[in-house]
């Protein structure tokens, strides 16, 4: 039971900090990919790129986090 909840907070944990991340790196990204914004277009292509690449960088950041730790644990049990 430990050690699942040690996984799941540690992927809780990657979840977070991909989404900040993302969140830090989004005006950078909007900017290389659709330039500065001058009409409804360039906001819907910005938004596009917010709600499908924060969820997708978070759960990537998530699943990261949780497989270096249960091989962390795993290596850990071995070394006992």
């Amino acid at each position: 039971m430990k050690r699942s909840l040690q996984i799941c907070m540690a992927s809780l944990a990657g979840l977070i900090v991909g989404g900040g991340v993302f969140i830090a790196a989004f005006p950078t990204l909007a900017h290389f990919f659709y330039g500065p914004v001058y009409g409804e277009d360039q906001m819907s292509a910005n938004a596009s790129l917010l709600f499908i690449g924060l969820p997708a960088t978070a759960l990537v950041f998530a699943i990261a986090a949780g497989v270096w730790w249960a091989i962390r644990l795993k290596a850990k049990a071995e070394s006992k």
